[in-house]
């Protein structure tokens, strides 16, 4: 699923393409995956120019040269291509955008769990949608706020975006391990130095996924990423990667290095 580090490259990949070009024609081929009627999205993106873009968490937004800025979610398996031959079109392209260079943006979605909406301000759907900050801009004193009287386990609160938005599953899981924390420890029972850990591996995890342009396979050694499976073996004691269940999602960890509080 396309997370923070995903995101962050298709946000590179649309800042050195599709910018500054009139969009001249939009084609929706699943109208399912805009949130707005297709005349809606022609009334406020046609004849337009997307100017920037901001990523926070796993939500792209696209300023534009009109009233609305265009939002972005890539879902379980979406992305985009960026294209001049029509012939070259992807085979799961779902919205099509035409611009007046020649060439097109294609939004991508096989599986169809990702979406386009408009808004008005980045800051109106943060509050709409309780869309925290990005996890890479919140800073140590407010992820430490953010934990107070809290009494959910720990891999809950990461994977909660109105705590801090792009933490993703696996990321979690990741940042628990070079933490040494056990996932189902709970926030109340972290020591002060345990919870400025978990801050500062947030934001290791995320820059290393983002320097490495979320290649996984490029990331340090010892990252859970490249073991968390049920036959992985724990890179720092060489015992069994564990795959137990947190607040309903699938979670590995290592019981040796993770131990129990």
């Amino acid at each position: 699923m396309p997370e923070l580090p995903e995101v962050e490259m298709y946000k590179r990949y649309a800042d050195s393409t599709m910018l500054h070009s009139k969009i001249t024609k939009i084609e929706v081929a699943d109208k399912k995956l805009i949130k707005v009627s297709e005349n809606t999205l022609e009334k406020y993106i046609l004849g337009r120019e997307f100017k920037s873009t901001k990523r926070i968490g796993k939500y792209l937004f696209v300023e534009t040269t009109g009233d609305k800025l265009m939002v972005v979610h890539f879902g379980m398996t979406g992305s985009w291509k960026y294209f001049k031959d029509l012939e070259d079109t992807p085979k799961y392209s779902k919205v099509l955008f035409h611009f007046t260079n020649g060439f097109k943006m294609s939004y991508i979605s096989k599986r169809k769990f990702g979406w386009i909406d408009l808004a008005n301000s980045i800051e109106e759907f943060q509050k709409d949608h309780n869309l925290g900050k990005d996890a890479l801009h919140l800073s140590e004193n407010e992820f430490l706020e953010s934990l107070e009287n809290r009494k959910a386990p720990i891999k809950s609160i990461l994977l909660n975006q109105d705590t801090m938005a792009g933490v993703g599953n696996w990321m979690a899981d990741d940042i628990l391990y070079q933490s040494q924390i056990h996932p189902e420890t709970r926030a109340n029972e972290l020591t002060e130095p345990e919870k400025k850990k978990i801050y500062d591996k947030v934001q290791r995890v995320c820059k290393v996924a983002i320097e490495n342009e979320a290649h996984y396979e490029d990331f340090p050694k010892d990252f859970l990423i490249h073991n968390r499976k049920k036959t992985g073996k724990c890179y720092h004691t060489g015992a069994d990667i564990v795959k137990i269940t947190v607040g309903g999602r699938g979670t590995f960890y290592s019981p040796e290095w993770q131990k129990e509080k």
